[in-house]
């Protein structure tokens, strides 16, 4: 188990690292890019330079979420989301610099690419800690995140252009959107009431337990005195 924990700390301190680190590169390296470029348009260069960094930055915010999922416990949904998402970074990397020009490839990439990011997304949900009573909101959210990002790959494999199809993407979009941003507000409301206390709160606290410590420490002595009276003769009592 400490392996194991050692193992996934690593991957969340590789992906938070590989994440600003392509920030910066598509800060510095694209401007200066474009500033070499003195016709001032944006060039295939340029746009494969910033595509680049924007894939990394992606994957790496993905497997930020997934490598909390995995500390939490969870272990099937976020390495899906991992591999899948590795997998499209990788080969989206390659068919970019390569100019691969095949569509199965890029479909494939695509299809990859939506479920990864799907399985990521509910990763990130999954981090959030929900009341018995709220579960049922995180149940909702697997069929209809994993749904949609389902029914994405499927359109992308199979090139479905039907608008009734787009319809049911744009529903379950809204209510995907919907779902990821009721959960945050509802594990807030979750949260015990230890975890919503303040500074003044534990002061309050602090102040109360040392009241009743002083009631304690008064209840004592003066069971002390009766305790010792009556041990004590008394001097009244004739012999």
């Amino acid at each position: 188990m400490p392996d194991e924990a050692a193992r996934i700390d690593f991957y969340k301190r590789l992906f938070l690292r590989l994440f600003i680190v392509s920030i910066v590169i598509a800060a510095v390296v694209g401007a200066s890019v474009m500033m070499i470029d003195s016709g001032g348009w944006l060039g295939w260069l340029q746009v494969k330079v910033l595509l680049t960094t924007s894939v990394i930055a992606a994957a790496s915010v993905c497997g930020l979420a997934c490598g909390g999922c995995l500390a939490l416990g969870h272990r099937t949904l976020p390495t899906a989301g991992l591999v899948l998402v590795t997998a499209a970074a990788i080969f989206c990397l390659i068919g970019l610099w390569t100019e691969l020009g095949d569509d199965w490839y890029w479909k494939a990439v695509g299809a990859s690419a939506s479920l990864g990011i799907g399985c990521s997304h509910l990763s990130m949900l999954l981090l959030l800690k929900l009341k018995r009573s709220y579960r049922w909101l995180q149940l909702t959210a697997y069929y209809v995140i994993l749904g949609l990002a389902t029914l994405i790959a499927f359109l992308i494999l199979l090139e479905i252009d039907d608008p009734e199809h787009f319809r049911i993407v744009g529903v379950l979009s809204v209510a995907a959107g919907a779902i990821t941003l009721i959960m945050p507000v509802l594990a807030y409301l979750s949260r015990d009431s230890a975890e919503l206390l303040s500074n003044e709160g534990l002061a309050k606290i602090d102040s109360r337990i040392a009241k009743l410590k002083q009631e304690l420490a008064d209840l004592e002595g003066a069971r002390a005195q009766i305790l010792q009276h009556d041990q004590d003769p008394d001097p009244a009592r004739p012999n």
